[in-house]
């Protein structure tokens, strides 16, 4: 093939274009050292060098971001450390100020010192970085004017709103029975379940519903809804008469009823008969009135009811003649429980949890009327005509929502009656959701104050004397209170075992038949004797005392052995059964070798109970199963007088001589009756007021029998065995007594339990507890809830209308009800049904955390990865405590909000009198009587409030150290106690809540314990030293945690570092020349420039020659 000039020409020209290019490009590289210049270069590797590029950029960030985090960590690092430091210098204070030879002015000096200090902390915690708060959590920016900082001087940290108590509750709900319908099927429902078809129409007994209301009662159990319904007890006899003037005598549940009545008519004898009764009603718990023929019982008679709605328990009457039965009406040896034809018409109800009532009318309460619970105000939130009744502010479901979530109460499994209304439960239910809504439930415990002191004699004991039987005791031989016997006693024949039973139950009848004049009752001592022992029978016997197991291996080898045995293991629970018991040796009530068994309390006419024996028992120890009270022949032979005012007895008929006297063993002056001032041979005596005995069912705490056996109460409680009975019952019943000064006790839950006290009405007589009216009761008391959060939250509760007004159910039942002026809530609105509670409180001596307190400071180090650099102030510095541990210290120099107390001087035996010269205090000389006052301030509300202010008495003849450490233990608040080695010591059951203050000592008590106000300080400096070891070592850790936090900022770094090395390295692969190889190219492209050339000469050559040819 002809290849032409033209072709090879062009040829020519395109090979060396195309080294040109090269050759350019080559010197390009190699002049700006980059491979490509334009995309077409290398389209491949331009591509991966971009994304190199722009991984390069993000290294650059995240190690910017690094950076940042390793100065924030130093920062923190460095904040931290001297908050160490400045807890150091405060521990240094400490020490030094812990001295008690440092002067008021030194403490309050340093206590400007530690202000400082704590001043101080403040500023490093809001320490910042590039204008970036390190210890803001995520909040590093964005404060305002109200919250400038993370950390806020004088503010109250969080948001709180503080409930008030629940009113205290009748544990009954009593209505009077209606018999104008009967309930039909579904017309009553107890907790949702169907109480049946109730006939109440039946017929009235005496104006009143008895048989329609013992007919619900029974529906009503059977029902089975955990609702428990009883009625209470009424007696009434046949009409009374009008039989002249006569003095009528005889016993009410065992309580002496004397009265003197004119006779004029039956209406006057039943009216002055009632009114005895009455006069007696704290003794019996029994009231009376005058039958009207529509009050239960017949015109002109004398109607007795139990005082207590809800009491089913028995109506006794004795020791009536048939001349005083035929007077009152009354049938003698009477012993009434409730029945169907002995009850007032009247059903209550109560439980262990709050219970509702539905009916079948939800348009109006109908069917409440029939059973006396109608017409609204009957329960919680109780609106009439609704046909529906709740007793018990239990929180039910959408009644309370927090932050949007709903919460209902169960039971607390603490309280013996309406357990799910409880402070605890409610605080349960809230904190059950913690989590989910953010918000804490807090409790402080119920506490109840009585409403007067406590009310009984002045004597230690009642004035007792043995019977004798020597002289006839004739009509007006003896006067009480200048009023003499109308009955002669004379002497008996040899009475039985050495004891003058019957003449001392003579006595007693003598005594009481003038009771109504004189106001002193005479009672007997009981007495139980068995059979003498045998060596026959069984050793091993068991049986039961008052309720009490007694257990012994009568294994004697005699009879006396064998009673002796028995004797003494009766004896090891003496305390527990109220009964003493003695081998017979007959003349002490019981035949040689028999076992006596008498009450151990003088005048303590109770049965003894003895139960359990089997045949071979009683063959062994000569007790059988009994229960045997005082009559005129199980008796001690003693008459114990009772009276509650100072008396007098003498013998106006031997006003020289005290031979009267001496028939009752109180003759021969204080030398023989011991009695201070008594005169012998004067013919009289003088007793002041005497105690009064409280026994089983008198006091029940939380389902607690608090006197499973008689005890002596003194007025205001002076000997301590009121609050003693009750605390040695905490541990069941979960509560503290204490009383004040003035002699009013103090009880106080130990947590959220309810307070359920019931008394007799000799129990109600004696403590006040329920109220102060001498009549019995059962009532139930409530702590109160206080909800707080870091954040602001809200809630929500249903409304209902009671009357004419609105109520908010659930802020009801927490005490959160009313609006701003009830709960401190700024803008809280009345009846709205919601509370914002976002008010910030400002108070002294306060920090408040404004930052995040959930989350940490971080920084990214990818495109999902961050690195937590800092932490939140809320873990980082409010927990270690240094703001409260410094504040703590400052009150400590200035003498304000003690938490604790460790008294100084040290006792050697803390349950003597302190009058007896033993209790091995070193001062206990200057010991008198007087009293100090101790004030417990409640800091969960701004300002504080006071949570109890109780004066502590002291009486140097009456109280043991122990007694007054008890005293102080029941303050709400606070708890007391004598150390092992014999300190003093009293300390705030929640140090971040409760402080307490101690003052106007006009006793020496604090002196004398070590426990002035320079003891105090030391002791809560020396607290704070011990909370300064805590916190730095709690900064230390926080310390070390940030270390931590340095070196994986370190190891990060390292780690991009060596990324960006390695991405920078890939780059330059990609888009750095590489010189040698360029200029190696370059030489190539040079030499095949130059080759290509010449060749291109020598072809133009060899094409010219052939040209001229």
């Amino acid at each position: 093939m002809r290849i032409t000039m033209q072709s090879i020409h062009y040829n020519i020209l395109t090979n060396l274009n195309k080294i040109t290019t090269d050759m350019n490009r080559i010197n390009t590289q190699i002049s700006s050292g980059k491979q490509m210049s334009t995309i077409s270069d290398n389209p491949v590797n331009l591509v991966t060098a971009l994304g190199l590029r722009s991984n390069l950029t993000q290294i650059s960030s995240y190690q910017d971001n690094l950076s940042f985090g390793n100065k924030s960590i130093t920062a923190a690092e460095n904040a931290l450390t001297q908050m160490k430091d400045l807890a150091l210098r405060a521990k240094t204070l400490a020490i030094q100020l812990a001295n008690g030879s440092m002067t008021p002015e030194n403490r309050l000096s340093a206590a400007e010192e530690v202000q400082h200090l704590f001043e101080s902390a403040i500023t490093l915690g809001n320490s910042s970085v590039n204008g970036k708060y390190i210890f803001g959590g995520y909040r590093t920016t964005g404060y305002t004017a109200l919250e400038p900082t993370p950390f806020i001087q004088d503010a109250r940290d969080g948001y709180f709103i503080n409930g008030v108590p629940q009113a205290r509750m009748e544990e009954q709900l009593t209505g009077v029975v209606d018999n104008s319908a009967d309930l039909a099927d579904g017309d009553l429902l107890l907790n949702g379940v169907n109480v049946g078809p109730v006939v109440l129409t039946a017929g009235l007994n005496n104006g009143l519903n008895m048989g329609g209301a013992d007919t619900l009662k029974t529906a009503i159990t059977a029902a089975n809804s955990g609702v428990t319904a009883s009625l209470t007890t009424l007696y009434a006899g046949a009409a009374a008469t009008a039989p002249g003037a006569a003095t009528v005598t005889f016993y009410l549940n065992g309580t002496a009823i004397n009265v003197t009545t004119g006779g004029v008519s039956a209406t006057q004898t039943a009216t002055d008969v009632a009114a005895a009764i009455n006069a007696k009603s704290a003794l019996t718990g029994v009231s009376a009135e005058r039958g009207l023929g529509n009050n239960g019982g017949v015109a002109d008679s004398i109607i007795l009811k139990n005082s207590q709605k809800g009491d089913e328990s028995a109506i006794t009457l004795t020791g009536l003649s048939a001349a005083e039965m035929a007077i009152t009406g009354f049938a003698d040896n009477t012993n009434q429980a409730a029945d169907a034809t002995h009850n007032t018409g009247e059903i209550s109800l109560s439980s262990t949890a709050a219970f509702s009532i539905t009916t079948s009318d939800t348009a109006s309460d109908s069917i409440l009327d029939l059973i006396g619970l109608g017409g609204g105000s009957m329960g919680f939130a109780d609106n009439a005509a609704d046909g529906e009744l709740v007793y018990g502010s239990r929180i039910g479901a959408n009644d309370l929502l927090v932050n949007g979530l709903a919460v209902t109460t169960q039971s607390d499994g603490l309280s013996d009656v309406y357990a799910d209304i409880s402070a605890a439960a409610k605080a349960e239910a809230i904190n059950s959701r913690t989590a989910e809504h953010g918000v804490t439930a807090q409790i402080t415990p119920a506490t109840l104050r009585a409403a007067a002191a406590v009310e009984a004699g002045t004597e230690a004991g009642k004035l007792s004397g043995t019977v004798n039987n020597a002289l006839n005791i004739g009509a007006g031989d003896l006067a009480i209170n200048g009023f003499p016997t109308i009955t002669a006693v004379n002497t008996q024949a040899a009475p039985p075992a050495g004891l003058n039973m019957q003449r001392a139950s003579d006595l007693k009848e003598a005594i009481n038949a003038i009771s109504g004049n004189t106001g002193v009752t005479a009672n007997l001592t009981t007495l139980y004797a068995g059979n003498a022992a045998t060596t026959g029978g069984t050793a091993a016997t068991n049986f039961t005392l008052n309720g009490v197991s007694v257990a012994v291996n009568a294994n004697g080898e005699t009879p006396t052995a064998i009673a002796q045995q028995v004797v003494a293991a009766i004896n090891a629970v003496s305390a527990q059964t109220g009964v003493t018991a003695v081998r017979g040796d007959g003349n002490n009530g019981g035949v040689v070798d028999s076992i006596v068994l008498t009450n151990t309390l003088a005048g303590d006419e109770t049965p003894i109970v003895v139960a359990g024996l089997n045949a071979a028992e009683t063959l062994r120890t000569g007790l059988g199963n009994a229960s045997q009270a005082a009559d005129a022949t199980h008796n001690t032979g003693t008459i114990t007088f009772s009276s509650e005012a100072p008396f007098t007895l003498s013998s106006p008929n031997n006003p020289a001589d005290d031979t009267i006297l001496q028939e009752f063993s109180l003759g021969g002056g204080q030398g023989n009756t011991g009695i201070s001032g008594d005169l012998a041979g004067d013919g009289q005596m003088e007793y002041g007021s005497t105690p009064t005995y409280l026994g089983t069912g008198d006091l029940r705490i939380n389902g607690v029998d608090i006197f499973p056996a008689a005890t002596a109460i003194t007025g205001k409680d002076d000997t301590n065995a009121l609050i003693n009975a009750i605390n040695a019952k905490q541990e069941e019943t979960k509560v503290t007594a204490g009383r004040d000064s003035s002699g009013n006790l103090i009880l106080t839950a130990i947590d959220g339990r309810n307070l359920h006290v019931e008394t007799s009405a000799l129990g109600e007589k004696v403590t006040r507890l329920n109220g102060g009216a001498p009549a019995p009761n059962s009532k139930v008391y409530f702590g109160e809830v206080r909800l707080s959060a870091g954040r602001e939250f809200f809630l929500e509760s249903a409304t209902t209308t009671v009357g004419a007004l609105p109520v908010e159910t659930g802020f009801a039942a927490l005490g959160m009800s009313g609006g701003q002026t009830a709960t401190g809530i700024t803008g809280d609105s009345a009846d709205d049904g919601t509370i914002f509670v976002n008010t910030i409180n400002y108070e002294d001596g306060y920090v408040r955390y404004a930052g995040d307190r959930e989350h940490d400071f971080a920084v990214n180090i990818g495109q999902r990865s961050t690195l937590e650099v800092g932490k939140n102030g809320m873990s980082a510095v409010m927990d270690t405590g240094i703001f409260t541990v410094l504040k703590g210290l400052a009150d400590a120099f200035r003498g304000n909000n003690y938490t604790t107390l460790n008294g100084a001087a040290k006792a050697l035996d803390t349950s003597v009198l302190m009058n007896s010269g033993t209790t091995g205090l070193a001062l206990e000389n200057e010991l008198r009587n007087g009293a100090f006052t101790i004030v417990v301030s409640n800091h969960d509300s701004s300002p504080p409030t006071t949570l109890s202010s109780v004066s502590i008495n002291i009486d140097t003849a009456k109280d043991s150290l122990a007694d007054i450490a008890n005293r102080i233990n029941g303050v709400p608040g606070i708890s007391s106690s004598w150390s092992e080695d014999g300190h003093l010591q009293i300390s705030s059951d929640d140090p971040s809540r409760y402080t307490f203050a101690i003052s106007d000592d006009t006793s020496n008590f604090l002196r004398a314990t070590g426990s002035e106000t320079d003891n105090i300080q030391v002791s809560n400096i020396s607290r704070s030293i011990s909370e300064l070891d805590d916190l730095m070592q709690n900064l230390a850790t926080q310390i070390s945690d940030f270390g931590a936090r340095a070196n994986r900022i370190i190891v990060q770094q390292q780690i991009y570092t060596n990324l960006e090395l390695s991405t920078k390295e890939n780059l330059s692969e990609k888009q750095d020349t590489d010189i040698t190889k360029a200029l190696l190219e370059l030489k190539s492209k040079e030499t095949a420039y130059e080759a290509a050339l010449a060749a291109a000469a020598r072809t133009m050559q060899l094409s010219l020659v052939d040209f001229l040819k």
